[in-house]
């Protein structure tokens, strides 16, 4: 369970990192 949640919270911010990179 604990582990499930820090993997989405880490996707969000890859997600968030990656959309706010410059292309």
């Amino acid at each position: 369970m604990n582990l499930y949640l820090s993997t989405c919270i880490v996707n969000d911010i890859s997600q968030v990192l990656l959309s706010k990179q410059p292309k």
